[in-house]
């Protein structure tokens, strides 16, 4: 069945009390507002929070009001000069043009026996699938992913799956609240985010 929670749900417990670099920080469209927003409630838990993305303006916002927030690419090479307990990469993904740079900076920056979260949208989900069908689907993406193309992409660079998690993100919209009530008896990896938790690989 389809498990109706929002990304900051799966993801509280690995962060809660580390220190966090969160890739896309500022979120697009419904993922800025305050409630939905990952990274403020992340901040919220976290002991020390780094964020990053490319949305310059936003990230000027985000530094008045205290917030530690970085305009970077990750699609080239970053140095911040320290690792981290966890790396938080949220939705970020599906916009790469340089997969060797981006995990080439994920395995640099995440300490040894760090965690890696990775959140995608899922091509495969029955809502995506209609909103390619009606022309809504955001064409912005660079690539598409599932559940499958993540694991392969994280084992290529040297991570290792430690679970898989497939959510609904609430919906605020009438429509929204609809198909979720209509198909929630869905198979879960047909649901329209997937989030990964990864880990480096060690040596045997």
């Amino acid at each position: 069945m389809l498990k109706i929670k929002s990304r900051f749900e799966v993801i509280e417990k690995y962060v809660r009390g580390k220190e966090v670099l969160d890739v896309g920080c500022v979120g697009l469209g419904y993922q800025k507002m305050e409630d939905f927003w990952v990274h403020g409630r992340i901040c919220k838990v976290a002991r020390k929070v780094v964020g990053i993305d490319t949305q310059k303006e936003e990230v000027v916002k985000l530094k008045k009001r205290g917030y530690e927030v970085l305009e970077s690419d990750v699609n080239e090479r970053l140095n911040l000069g320290k690792t981290f307990e966890v790396i938080n990469v949220g939705q970020v993904l599906t916009y790469l043009t340089n997969f060797d740079t981006f995990f080439d900076n994920m395995r640099r920056h995440l300490q040894p026996d760090g965690t890696l979260i990775l959140s995608a949208t899922n091509a495969h989900s029955l809502k995506n699938f209609l909103k390619y069908v009606f022309g809504r689907l955001d064409f912005t993406y660079t690539n598409f992913q599932n559940d499958i193309s993540m694991r392969n992409l994280l084992d290529k660079y040297g991570f290792e799956v430690r679970h898989v998690e497939y959510i609904e993100e609430p919906s605020r919209r009438r429509i929204g609240k609809i198909y979720q009530s209509f198909f929630k008896s869905l198979p879960s990896r047909l649901s329209s985010h997937v989030i990964i938790i990864a880990g480096l690989k060690h040596p045997e």
